[in-house]
């Protein structure tokens, strides 16, 4: 639709490559361990990727998948997660995350907003690894004319990704 000059631009969460795109990378979020509070794992400052390996996921089916958000992460780190609860629901995963079902691995963005509500009985803990959990940003066909309203909603999508978020972690 880009290329066709049907929208305007794009916010995605994978970089659009293309000779006629142009790209602005507004965020690349961290990935997150996510727990029960009363797993072990809780209490490090940092989990190396390595300590993953033998533990069991709660995964959404569409993360999971061969092709899916975190696919590249498991392949990269060479860990084959083993599944103890698979769903399509965000809300049955965290869940089944606070049951100590499993654990779960989100963008730093998404437990810190699972862990905003103090009811929860969950933990997160930094993954450490140079593998991005999500990268947003804006997409635009260069040389694209942008009316004054693109221009000003353009703007505000670019200080609302740059705007500093509270942070649980």
């Amino acid at each position: 639709l880009l290329e066709e000059g049907e929208v305007d631009f794009v916010i995605a969460t994978s970089p659009l490559y293309s000779p006629s795109i142009e790209w602005r990378t507004l965020i690349e979020e961290r990935l997150v361990v996510l727990m029960c509070r009363d797993n072990p794992l809780a209490s490090k400052p940092l989990i190396q990727a390595d300590q993953l390996q033998g533990q069991k996921f709660v995964v959404m089916r569409s993360a999971f998948h061969p092709e899916g958000e975190y696919a590249g992460f498991f392949h990269d780190e060479h860990i084959q997660p083993q599944p103890s609860f698979v769903t399509n629901e965000f809300e049955t995963m965290v869940a089944m995350v606070e049951l100590d079902i499993g654990i779960a691995v989100v963008s730093q963005e998404t437990a810190n907003k699972l862990l905003s509500n103090s009811k929860r009985k969950l933990a997160a803990v930094l993954i450490d690894t140079n593998y991005t959990g999500r990268t947003v940003g804006l997409a635009r066909l260069k040389g694209h004319y942008f009316t004054k309203a693109v221009q000003e909603l353009f703007d505000y999508a670019i200080q609302y990704f740059q705007m500093e978020r509270p942070s649980h972690l």
